[in-house]
């Protein structure tokens, strides 16, 4: 049996200056530029940081059979994260769509041709919470994000 969910289109990181010191060309997923289903943007908006994770997508690879190297490749990443040269919102701008969320609804929408058809509430619904995350995200010290991050890595690894 096989058995397929889509829930959305990544793109493949291919080279930024910026980026490459902690990022693996041709391996990472971005979340950049391609449609995602309202359940998985929905989900990734309550819980932003994902948006700064190396990799859209952990579901297979270590995560999946050496979840030890998984956890320590993740802590070595936001480690790698504190000698970054970018702030928040420049990473985000780089590996994802999600400052989108600081336009104006029009705005947005008008680059989510890919939701027409969806209720209108939903999308209110989504644009909002997605218009809290990014303020909530952006207004917040990267090093206390990456901070954040690493201690809850440190108690999964325990």
């Amino acid at each position: 049996m096989t058995v397929l969910f889509v829930e959305q289109i990544f793109n493949l990181y291919e080279f930024d200056e910026r980026l490459n010191s902690n990022h693996l060309q041709y391996t990472d997923f971005f979340r950049k530029d391609y449609p995602s289903t309202i359940e998985f943007e929905l989900e990734s908006v309550s819980n932003p940081v994902c948006y700064l994770e190396r990799c859209a997508i952990y579901d297979g690879g270590s995560r999946a059979f050496e979840p030890k190297i998984y956890t320590n490749n993740l802590i070595h990443y936001w480690e790698s994260l504190k000698k970054s040269p970018l702030n928040i919102e420049d990473y985000l701008l780089v590996k994802s769509n999600f400052m989108d969320y600081s336009l104006s609804y029009d705005d947005w929408m008008k680059k989510r041709i890919w939701w027409n058809g969806v209720s209108e509430d939903k999308l209110l619904a989504l644009y909002k919470k997605g218009h809290d995350s990014v303020n909530h995200l952006t207004n917040s010290q990267f090093d206390e994000v990456i901070e954040n991050r690493l201690t809850n890595l440190y108690k999964r690894r325990k």
